[in-house]
């Protein structure tokens, strides 16, 4: 609960330049140094204009100087079980402490938990379940991140119009018949972002090759267009294999490489311009779906915009950029999440984030009315 020195703040900064996702991220930066005992000083190689929201990002996130798994907030992580994640207030902190001293967060399964666990992940029961009469709506928001289907032209097995072909096949209304669109969880995807229009796929069908493997990241709604679109080539003389992989951020390139067609989730944080830049730099989805000298170019496309001092202009390369890879057939967005979050009527102050994290910091839960307390 102790204040963070500069000299720690610049000791994480200096490991997150080698770490490899994160150094990505401050490739444009050549020194950080100490100039004052209150300030840290950045020296650029290249003009960087989202470098402010790439100190922002989850890679760069600051933790305990020598503790980095209880991280550096007011909350320390007391527990960790498959089951069960309990956070307790430091004894003193040197900021505004929260109001609450403890948090548990609990992972309850039910009869169908493995279908159903990405849904759940999207309806979430802050306290106790005491009846849908007792709870109301905290709120209910549509994300900007989305679950995506990618094509790996990088080994040579599907040409773009072949690509372009799967993606128009995919996000046409008998594929999306799959996901359970009356629930209200998934929302068909009409934009990569808002004003960010997808270009027109083809419908005419296109010779595909005799089999084809997809690989999907662990979300109910990419499983059942998986199987929807397994059925559809079926029926195209294709034989689809699916393979289900179990994380959530591709680690393996050998598995990457392997796959035709990549279905996954790409969340987009409070600056979605920032983490549309970061994600061909960080995630291993880009250099193993692009070829090499695709894949540089985008890099260097990249590297000429976070040079542009307006941000408008800025966004608008970017957008180019997306817009060329989608047309490419390489990528396109395919749903969006609802999150559903109920609270019981006594609990305030919770936020959540556009990250899809829960803010406690500020939440409260008044004092019992005097007719429930009980007297001795």
């Amino acid at each position: 609960g102790q204040a963070i020195t500069t000299a720690q703040l610049l000791a994480v900064l200096q490991q997150r330049r080698t770490h490899p996702q994160a150094g990505a991220l401050l490739a444009s930066v050549s020194a950080i140094d100490q100039p004052h005992p209150l300030c840290l000083r950045f020296l650029l190689r290249r003009p960087d204009y989202w470098l402010a929201h790439r100190l922002a990002n989850l890679l760069c996130l600051l933790p305990h100087p020598q503790l980095a798994d209880i991280g550096a907030g007011p909350f320390r992580l007391a527990n960790a079980h498959p089951t069960l994640l309990r956070l307790e207030q430091y004894p003193g902190y040197h900021l505004q402490r929260p109001y609450l001293h403890a948090i548990e967060y609990w992972i309850t399964a039910g009869p169908h938990a493995a279908l159903r666990a990405c849904l759940d992940a999207v309806r979430i029961q802050i306290g106790p379940d005491e009846g849908i009469q007792d709870s109301r709506r905290l709120k209910t928001s549509t994300s900007l991140g989305f679950g995506y289907m990618a094509i790996n032209q990088r080994q040579g097995r599907l040409t773009s119009p072949q690509a372009r072909y799967l993606l128009g096949l995919m996000r046409d209304a008998e594929s999306f018949s799959a996901l359970p669109l009356e629930e209200g969880i998934t929302l068909r995807c009409e934009e990569l972002l808002p004003d960010w229009p997808l270009p027109d796929y083809p419908a005419t069908p296109c010779p595909l090759p005799p089999q084809l493997v997809l690989l999907t990241q662990p979300a109910a709604p990419l499983h059942q267009l998986a199987r929807r679109l397994q059925s559809r080539l079926a029926r195209l003389g294709c034989i689809l294999e699916l393979r289900f992989f179990a994380g959530k951020r591709w680690l393996d390139d050998a598995l990457l490489a392997q796959a035709d067609i990549i279905l996954g989730d790409k969340r987009i944080g409070e600056s979605p311009g920032a983490t549309l830049d970061n994600w061909p730099r960080t995630d291993r989805l880009w250099p193993a779906i692009l070829p090499s000298a695709s894949y540089r170019d985008t890099l260097e496309q990249l590297n000429r915009q976070q040079q542009m001092a307006d941000e408008t202009s800025r966004l608008a390369a970017l957008q180019r950029l997306y817009h060329t890879l989608m047309t490419q057939g390489y990528m396109a967005p395919l749903f969006n999440y609802r999150y559903q979050v109920s609270v019981p009527p006594r609990v305030n102050g919770i936020v959540l984030t556009a990250h899809g994290w829960f803010d406690f910091c500020q939440a409260w839960v008044p004092a019992p009315d005097e007719d429930c307390s009980s007297s001795d």
